[in-house]
């Protein structure tokens, strides 16, 4: 009688850590989905264009994703650039605004000065 109780137990211990093993698993599966689906890129020119188009509905309809603008302090750039760069959250060096991001978006463009502008959403 106590022996069958015992493996009752472990069985059971068994059965539940197989479930949540199979739960993690699952959730490790997802976010790496998740994750490949967003590919580093850089455009240029008309193509950069393009590709902010296309991107600009889904911008507008999560405004909190916009960060500030900030101003280019490299060289000249003759043509609009979009870059898209994937980086993984760190809560030790980035903010909590950061959290449900997986990916920057940068849109270089002239302003009416003369000045280039970076334009930054967070995705």
């Amino acid at each position: 009688m106590e022996g069958s109780i015992v493996v009752f137990i472990l069985n059971s211990m068994n059965s539940i850590g197989t479930f949540l093993l199979g739960i993690a698993a699952v959730y490790g599966i997802i976010k790496y989905i998740r994750n490949v689906s967003i590919k580093n890129e850089t455009l240029y020119g008309e193509e950069a264009e393009e590709r902010f188009e296309q991107l600009q509905n889904k911008l507008t309809k999560h405004p909190y994703c916009e960060l500030k603008p900030m101003i280019y302090g490299g060289g000249d750039i003759k043509t609009p650039r979009v870059e898209i760069r994937k980086f993984s959250y760190n809560s030790k060096t980035v903010g909590d605004k950061w959290k449900k991001g997986r990916a920057i978006l940068k849109y270089y463009e002239k302003d009416f000065a003369g000045k280039i502008v970076i334009k930054r959403w967070l995705l």
